[in-house]
């Protein structure tokens, strides 16, 4: 599935398309981004919880990491209008 944004470049209209090569490169940034922050997530249960107690501290490390984690959506979002930005500085230099 390929991930696009129609932006305005030089006064014109234009779809800026990820390939697969980079879409699968975003997914895998995405991935990292999250096991770091479901790490996080866990360290912060386990502070305030009994550390036996495994189910109970997955649990709100579930509930913190929805709270805190992108969804795919929003980090591909991010990444084509960071794509987009740097096409439009690159065309005024």
């Amino acid at each position: 599935m390929s991930f696009s944004k129609l932006a305005k470049l030089n006064g014109d209209w234009k779809w800026i398309v990820f390939s697969d090569e980079e879409e699968e490169a975003i997914r895998s940034k995405h991935r990292s981004h999250c096991n770091k922050i479901f790490s996080e997530c866990m360290k912060d249960a386990e502070a305030f919880l009994d550390p036996a107690d495994i189910q109970a501290k997955i649990d709100i490390a579930a509930v913190l990491f929805s709270k805190r984690a992108d969804a795919i959506f929003s980090f591909m979002q991010r990444e084509i209008d960071q794509a987009i930005c740097e096409m439009q500085r690159s065309k005024k230099e």
